[in-house]
C-alpha cells in the first residue's frame, strides 16, 4: 500500500540524459579540415556557428529542466 501511495503522489522519473560533450569550434574546424580543402574562412564561420547552435540548445534544455523542477517543488510545497 505504501508503494502505491508514493507512486500516486510522485510523477514518474524523467529520463534525463547526461549532457553531451560539446566539441569546441577548434575541434569542429579540425573535423571539417579532414573533408574540405581550402575555404578556411567558411570552415571557421561554420565551426563557430555549429558550436553556438548546440550550446544554445543545451542552455535552453537546462533552463526548461530547471523551470520544471521549480514548478514541481511549488506543487509539492502546496500539497503539504
Amino acid at each position: 500500500p505504501s508503494s502505491s501511495s508514493s507512486t500516486s503522489s510522485h510523477p514518474p522519473p524523467h529520463h534525463h540524459h547526461p549532457p553531451l560533450s560539446l566539441p569546441t569550434p577548434r575541434q569542429i574546424f579540425e573535423g571539417l579540415n579532414e573533408y574540405v580543402i581550402g575555404q578556411r574562412n567558411v570552415k571557421v564561420a561554420l565551426s563557430v556557428g555549429v558550436h553556438n547552435h548546440y550550446k544554445r540548445i543545451a542552455v535552453m534544455e537546462a533552463q526548461q529542466h530547471h523551470q520544471a523542477r521549480m514548478a514541481m517543488q511549488q506543487v509539492e510545497a502546496m500539497q503539504r
